[in-house]
């Protein structure tokens, strides 16, 4: 299945594949190359008090180093097999490559732990993509929040009209922002919201991105969560269930994580809207204009 997902200049391919090449990956090895020489047999002489003990050792060490030959010779042979179902998955990829802007391939995460990305740049030089922080990326998944209540980690440059056009409608705003990301267009941001809508923001400063991991989130309501961090590894247990994560980063071991601590948690990213496509394609390019104002 191949899925041309397409916005402004940008192009994305989504590949998914059959089951049976999954299960073709499964096998140990089945895409590393070898290209060690193998390994000699030892020439020193037998020690006359060792008798047959050494030849015996020394035939099964020539039997071991002749199964480690035929295993190689196995797994390469394999990983040429599943070359060339890559090949024919290119052949029918690059005619949908007929794009005046950018294009980029967006891999399935269980893809990449199988090593399929390596085989694929043998064959199409797309970058893979890894844009989904970008403001015309990020703005795609904002319609979702759909509760009163905020969480932002991090921060956008979409991020202060977002939070202005649903201040009339929001119950409480928490934002927990790195130091050097706390600059005065912020602190002056801070001030005229609580002017304009009579909400203090709880402004949460740390000193560094890797402190979002130390910081238990806490909810008492359900609340949307704005996640700009590109952090992993978060403590979601205290939010409470049908919160809306959306994952700005679409980081699926972030999604393994909230799934497996808070599973009543909507998580939401790109990626997972991109799997679950219909089969014969979506566009990502109708944005209304009127996006913040619903």
């Amino acid at each position: 299945m191949i899925e041309r997902l397409h916005k402004g200049n940008y192009l994305l391919l989504r590949i998914g594949i059959e089951r049976t090449w999954l299960e073709q990956l499964k096998l140990p090895g089945c895409l590393e190359v070898f290209s060690r020489p193998q390994e000699e047999l030892p020439q020193e002489e037998p020690d006359k008090e060792q008798g047959a003990s050494f030849w015996q050792r020394r035939k099964e060490k020539k039997r071991r180093l002749e199964l480690q030959r035929q295993l190689k010779r196995q797994r390469e042979n394999e990983r040429q097999a599943l070359l060339e179902k890559v090949k024919e998955l290119s052949a029918l990829v690059l005619p949908m490559t007929d794009f005046p802007g950018e294009s980029y391939v967006v891999y399935d995460d269980v893809l990449c732990r199988k090593s399929f990305p390596l085989l694929w740049q043998e064959i199409c030089d797309f970058p893979e993509f890894d844009g989904y922080l970008g403001e015309q990326w990020a703005e795609l998944l904002l319609p979702y929040a759909t509760k009163t209540d905020y969480l932002v980690l991090g921060c956008s440059g979409l991020l202060q009209d977002y939070l202005w056009s649903k201040g009339i409608r929001m119950k409480s705003l928490t934002w927990i922002l790195p130091r050097h990301l706390y600059m005065e267009d912020v602190k002056q941001f801070e001030e005229d919201f609580l002017y304009e809508y009579g909400l203090a923001i709880d402004m949460q400063i740390i000193q560094s991105e890797t402190e979002y991991r130390k910081i238990p989130l806490v909810s008492r309501s359900c609340i949307n969560v704005l996640d700009f961090s590109g952090e992993d590894k978060l403590n979601v247990t205290g939010l409470q269930p049908e919160s809306i994560w959306l994952d700005m980063s679409s980081s699926e071991q972030k999604k393994r994580r909230i799934e497996a601590s808070n599973p009543q948690i909507s998580y939401i990213s790109l990626k997972n809207m991109w799997k679950e496509a219909k089969k014969d394609g979506i566009v990502l390019d109708t944005i209304s204009k009127n996006r913040y104002n619903t």
